[in-house]
């Protein structure tokens, strides 16, 4: 599954994943990506600021995400960086706003291609509140779409606290 799920990927971006194999040797596995150089840097913000509970209780965060696998190897690397955090899932954007009504977040991670809502339009929303937890939460946004849709309109939609992941979004 995971030599498919790689091929797959390799194609979306472009490229391509060759395998030679050798009985009794072993195989070798090449991945092949294009890549571009940038005329200048991306203008993305980076300079966020994490702040640890002031009352030395477990950060909580929220994935959102309405892919399982996707939110497994998050919670899963998230749990193994931040060992007392208190991580919440969500499968859809409409279950991530209930959760956000109901609990504080220190941080929230959300996909930007999402079935219910638009990740971008959930992003807008949160920053659009004027109220606290809303207001002030850092936003780390992702996709595996390669559109340059999405990361354009995160960028003209939210200008504080929010990250679009370099290392999933591409555009």
């Amino acid at each position: 599954m995971g030599l498919s799920i790689t091929q797959s990927l390799a194609r979306t971006h472009g490229g391509e994943l060759k395998v030679e194999s050798f009985v009794g040797q072993g195989s070798v596995f090449t991945l092949h990506l294009p890549v571009e150089v940038a005329d200048e840097p991306i203008g993305m913000k980076t300079n966020l600021t994490f702040h640890e509970p002031k009352d030395n209780s477990p950060i909580r965060l929220l994935v959102v995400d309405d892919d399982d696998v996707n939110r497994l190897v998050f919670c899963t690397t998230l749990q193994r960086v931040f060992i007392n955090a208190w991580i919440d899932q969500a499968a859809n954007c409409t279950e991530g706003f209930e959760k956000m009504s109901a609990f504080t977040y220190n941080l929230v991670l959300i996909d930007l291609v999402m079935p219910d809502i638009d990740g971008a339009e959930v992003v807008r929303r949160i920053h659009s509140q004027s109220s606290e937890p809303f207001c002030s939460v850092p936003v780390i946004a992702f996709t595996a779409n390669l559109s340059k849709r999405p990361s354009m309109l995160m960028r003209r939609q939210s200008s504080k606290k929010l990250f679009l992941s370099p290392l999933i979004d591409t555009c």
